[in-house]
């Protein structure tokens, strides 16, 4: 029980009439309670430490987030005489979202969530008696976009009227719309790892970083000033334009096992071999410097 400051009295007796005998009682105060309203706080990026008083304690911490984004959640068990731990994390609203028994190291539990803004709380209890040790950190930097233009288009296609933005912001983001913003770099992409389909028509884009993307479908980087297509790790990719740029080399497109679309219209090929060995249902080439369509033979596209 959480017991405030005062006196308490505990009446103690036998189940039965015939129930006899002798008996001691232990009273052991615990570091920390175990109710979300009386749960401890916790500062992101401190260190707190607690024990395990016995089997059937369970201590109960609160934390707020302040900027969305990737938060790891870890005991310590490097500690003598250290308890193992098991710990459930629960949203504002008293949800259990996560539960964790020992995926960090040895015997620590470890949990890595994507967190919004909010209050969360952190119930730990044990298998066994012993002290431990938790850390909350968080993946929030904020961004220094390479590109004033990118940063200044994504800061508006986020919404953000007040302050910067962080990496957790672009992981929340799975369709990007940043066409016609005068762009030249865009290799701050990389902070948005959760992209679906991204929109980046009618800007100054010359080179495409080395990215990777685990669940881009579509991507436009038509109207650019794009001249070579370096090798592409987008395994998902379903729809790629190439349109209105000054390519001339496509042989790395092979390469894009689940593309479906393709339009490399008004660049400057002359080889479209790359593209027998491609399984498209939808290429646009017209306006190109191509002599030879054999590699189109018997496509069905």
């Amino acid at each position: 029980e959480y017991l405030t400051a005062g006196d308490y009295y505990l009446q103690v007796s036998g189940h039965e009439d015939f129930d006899v005998g002798k008996y001691s009682i232990k009273v052991i105060t615990d570091d920390y309670s175990n109710t979300f309203e009386t749960a401890e706080n916790i500062n992101i990026g401190s260190i707190i430490n607690a024990a395990i008083n016995d089997l059937y304690d369970a201590d109960m911490f609160r934390f707020t987030v302040d900027v969305p984004g990737i938060y790891t959640i870890t005991s310590d068990l490097d500690l003598e005489g250290a308890a193992d731990t098991y710990a459930v994390l629960f949203d504002d609203n008293k949800e259990d979202i996560e539960e964790d028994d020992d995926s960090g190291s040895g015997l620590n539990f470890e949990m890595v969530e994507y967190l919004e803004k909010g209050t969360y709380y952190l119930k730990v209890e044990g298998y066994a008696v012993g002290n431990y040790r938790i850390a909350i950190k968080g993946d929030t930097e904020e961004i220094i976009f390479n590109d004033s233009n990118f940063g200044a288009a994504v800061t508006e296609a986020l919404g953000i009227k007040e302050g910067g933005v962080y990496s957790g912001d672009c992981l929340e983001i799975k369709v990007l719309d940043l066409s016609n913003k005068s762009i030249k770099d865009i290799s701050d992409l990389s902070y948005f790892k959760n992209l679906i389909s991204v929109d980046l028509s009618n800007n100054h884009i010359t080179t495409i970083p080395n990215l990777d993307f685990d669940y881009l479908m579509s991507m436009d980087l038509s109207s650019n000033q794009i001249t070579t297509i370096p090798s592409l790790d987008f395994s998902t990719l379903r729809s790629l334009d190439l349109s209105n740029n000054n390519i001339s080399d496509i042989s790395v497109l092979n390469s894009l096992d689940s593309l479906d679309e393709l339009y490399l219209s008004n660049n400057n090929i002359s080889d479209i071999s790359a593209l027998s060995e491609m399984d498209l249902v939808f290429l646009m080439i017209d306006a190109n410097d191509i002599t030879d369509i054999t590699p189109l033979k018997n496509k069905t596209i």
